[in-house]
């Protein structure tokens, strides 16, 4: 399957390669050595454009969640395509709403890392830094309560420049991709967010009131939008 060129059919094998099916080839137990080529062509098929989102999707997800250190010594290479590649394979969207890095134990991403902080911070800004508290809710932009990921908090509490990593999760507040209305999911995630205000780091704590401030003020403006826009939508087919 990630052989095939992209104008190429490959309904065939996608059809014969159900999520039970991939997870049951790339469990746990598989060979290493193999899991780095099945990697590799990943990760080639994905910087050539040679493949979609598709076909892949499945595979992605397996290899993150069971060889997240073969993926991310692929991945963070500081090369031109570590951002093409952390777009692709870590982006919510693209998974039905999971990251799967998220579904990988903080622990051993951290292990991963072992106290570099330069890795600590590349795998945070990475990470999804909410989760769902109804796991079963569908993508990410529709949940109507999210919480600060145990990924995220993990990292946050071993980076030594914690600013930085406050940083990253504000910037990853908004969505890349969505449906419905901004300022609502930017005010679900400003709520948990809140639990930032609780650190025991006084600077940090002021640090966050700051974000928070400006966090609001972008949700009054695009409420603001999102209501003029709504009043020319209705007056149009008036």
């Amino acid at each position: 399957l990630l052989a095939t060129h992209k104008n190429e059919s490959s309904s065939d094998l996608v059809r014969g390669m159900n999520p039970e099916t991939m997870e049951a080839c790339l469990s746990d137990t598989a060979p290493e050595d193999e899991i780095r080529v099945v990697v590799a062509s990943l990760c080639y098929g994905i910087e050539s454009y040679r493949l979609f989102a598709h076909d892949w999707e499945y595979v992605a997800k397996d290899l993150t969640k069971n060889f997240p250190e073969i993926v991310l010594d692929r991945v963070l290479t500081d090369d031109d395509s570590t951002e093409l590649l952390t777009w692709y394979l870590f982006h919510d969207q693209t998974f039905g709403g999971c990251n799967p890095l998220n579904l990988v134990d903080k622990d051993r991403l951290l292990a991963w890392c072992n106290n570099d902080q330069e890795k600590i911070q590349k795998v945070a800004s990475i990470l999804s830094p909410y989760t769902s508290v109804d796991r079963d809710s569908g993508p990410l932009g529709e949940a109507k309560e999210v919480i600060l990921s145990d990924q995220i908090k993990a990292f946050l509490h071993e980076a030594n420049d914690k600013v930085q990593i406050i940083e990253t999760i504000f910037s990853n507040t908004q969505p890349r991709g969505w449906s419905g209305s901004l300022s609502k999911i930017l005010k679900i995630r400003a709520k948990a967010l809140q639990e930032l205000l609780m650190h025991p780091d006084t600077e940090i704590r002021e640090f966050v009131q700051q974000k928070l401030l400006l966090l609001e003020s972008v949700i009054e403006q695009e409420r603001e939008r999102e209501a003029a826009e709504n009043m020319r939508n209705e007056q149009r087919f008036e």
